[in-house]
C-alpha cells in the first residue's frame, strides 16, 4: 500500500495512470530508435509535467532532488530507464531550469519539500552549460530571425520562429512544419515580427504563446504593442 506522502506526489490519480499508460509501448530497435525515442522523451515529460506539477513547472521550475529521477522510476516501473534519462536531460537542460538551479537554494522532491541545499559548484556547472547555450544561440552575421502568428482554418492562431519565412510558411501549408498546422491548415500569415538573434526570437515566440487570446489580437492588430519583457 503507497503511503499518504507518496500519494500527495501526484497531482490526481488521473494522470499517474495516464502516465503509466504512456510507458506501455514497446521501445523501437529500428533504424529510427534514436528519433522515436526522444519523441517518446518529450511526451513523457508532458505526462511528468501534469503528474509532479509543482516540480515540473514550465514557468517557475524548481531544482529537482538527487533521487527524483530513482523515486519517478519506482513509482513508474513500466517506464524505460533511457527514456527517462532523456526526458529529464531534455528537461534539466532548458535555460529557465539552468537559471533555477543558479539562482534556488534548495532541491525539491517530487512532492514539492525541500531536500537539501543546490551545492555552489553545481551552481558554477549550470552557469557554464547556460553560457554555452547562449552562446550557440548568438546570431550569425547577416541572419535574421522572424517570430510570426498564423490565422488557421479553424479561427485559432498558431505562433512559431524561423530564419526563413517564407520557405516556413510554405512547409506548414503543405502539411509539414507543425503538427497543430497539419491538422488545421493555415490561411494566412496574421503577424510578423524581425529580431536579430535566435535567442531573441526564442524569448519572443514563448512570450506570445503566453498571452490571452484578445491580447495576441491587439498585437497582430498594432505589432508595435509588443516588446520583449526583460
Amino acid at each position: 500500500m503507497e503511503s499518504s506522502s507518496n500519494n500527495a506526489a501526484f497531482s490526481s490519480f488521473k494522470d499517474l495512470q495516464a502516465l503509466k499508460e504512456s510507458f506501455k509501448k514497446p521501445v523501437q530497435t529500428s533504424k529510427k530508435k534514436h528519433h522515436s525515442n526522444f519523441e517518446e522523451a518529450k511526451q513523457v515529460l508532458k505526462q511528468l509535467k501534469k503528474t509532479y506539477p509543482v516540480v515540473f513547472n514550465a514557468n517557475k521550475p524548481l531544482p529537482l532532488a538527487l533521487g527524483a529521477a530513482k523515486e519517478i522510476a519506482k513509482n513508474l516501473p513500466e517506464l524505460s530507464a533511457s527514456v527517462l534519462r532523456l526526458a529529464l536531460a531534455i528537461w534539466t537542460k532548458q535555460e529557465i531550469y539552468l537559471q533555477a538551479v543558479i539562482a534556488g537554494g534548495d532541491r525539491y522532491n517530487l512532492d514539492g519539500s525541500v531536500s537539501g541545499a543546490v551545492q555552489e559548484a553545481e551552481k558554477e556547472y549550470s552557469q557554464k552549460m547556460l553560457e554555452r547555450k547562449q552562446a550557440k544561440l548568438e546570431n550569425k552575421p547577416g541572419e535574421n530571425y522572424w517570430v510570426y502568428i498564423l490565422e488557421c482554418s479553424n479561427g485559432a492562431f498558431y505562433t512559431g520562429w524561423t530564419n526563413d519565412l517564407e520557405k516556413r510558411y510554405r512547409d506548414h501549408c503543405e502539411g509539414g512544419g507543425a503538427k497543430y498546422t497539419r491538422s488545421f491548415k493555415p490561411v494566412r500569415i496574421a503577424q510578423k515580427w524581425q529580431f536579430g538573434s535566435q535567442s531573441l526570437a526564442m524569448q519572443a515566440e514563448a512570450q506570445i504563446k503566453k498571452l490571452a487570446l484578445k491580447d495576441k489580437k491587439k498585437i497582430i492588430d498594432s505589432p508595435s504593442l509588443f516588446t520583449i519583457a526583460q
